[in-house]
């Protein structure tokens, strides 16, 4: 027979409400550790530690990469552009856009 010790339950938090927890939680200028942010927003360790591995894999790419969406009829059309041809077709925009007075 074994005897299990009991261990608090966590109650279950999907991943989006997980995210945003954590995400409010940093915003407050927490400095925490995973354990820590773990009790301050109810979310399970595991599930906190891999939001924050999952937050700044997503951030690093990011840095470099854009996510654009748009509506094209009913359907959306999602794509990652980098950040240096977004600047260049901005700027090429308002180029188009400046006119001189001479």
């Amino acid at each position: 027979m074994r005897i299990h010790a009991h261990v608090p339950s966590v109650p279950r938090v999907g991943i989006p409400e997980a995210v945003e927890k954590i995400v409010e939680e940093l915003r407050n200028g927490a400095s925490l550790s995973i354990s820590g942010l773990a009790k301050k927003t109810g979310v399970d360790r595991r599930t906190a530690g891999k939001v924050v591995d999952m937050l700044v894999s997503v951030q690093d790419i990011l840095r470099t990469l854009q996510i654009e969406k748009d509506k094209v009829g009913r359907s959306y059309i999602v794509r990652l552009q980098t950040r240096t041809e977004q600047a260049r077709r901005l700027l090429k925009s308002a180029r188009d856009k400046v006119y001189r007075r001479h």
